[in-house]
């Protein structure tokens, strides 16, 4: 039944672009310019941080001070704290990446990752200023 009516949505869709030609276009090139001017330039500077502290092995060093903070309230590990605080105030998607990223280096463990998915993909202050503002 949910593929007849995902198949059913997907027809449609195709039936309004066929018929819609115009709309369709300023829809798609207003979608991309969101994402160049606001997305990029938001997030890009967090991304290339954030892989050059998991490469060289300086987020431990980084998040030594906060480390037993977190593990008493919130039972983070360092590394889960980083994750945190990104997460907060980069917002998403950078928590789910962090998350995954640190999961695949086995620096947190399955079950940390899914807690840190649960809040710490949000709409952060930055992105919604840097929203606002573009």
């Amino acid at each position: 039944m949910k593929q007849k009516i995902l198949l059913f949505f997907c027809l449609c869709l195709l039936l309004f672009l066929l018929l819609h030609p115009a709309e369709s276009l300023l829809a798609a090139r207003e979608g991309l310019t969101l994402w160049l001017n606001v997305m990029l330039p938001t997030l890009l500077p967090f991304l290339i941080l954030t892989g050059i502290l998991l490469k060289t092995g300086n987020l431990r060093k980084l998040l030594n001070p906060a480390a037993p903070l977190a593990r008493k309230l919130l039972g983070l590990s360092p590394a889960g704290t980083y994750v945190l605080i990104l997460g907060l105030f980069c917002g998403y998607p950078m928590g789910a990446k962090l998350s995954h990223d640190l999961y695949i280096n086995h620096q947190i463990s399955r079950r940390e990752g899914e807690y840190l998915l649960s809040f710490s993909c949000n709409a952060s202050p930055a992105f919604i200023l840097s929203y606002m503002a573009g």
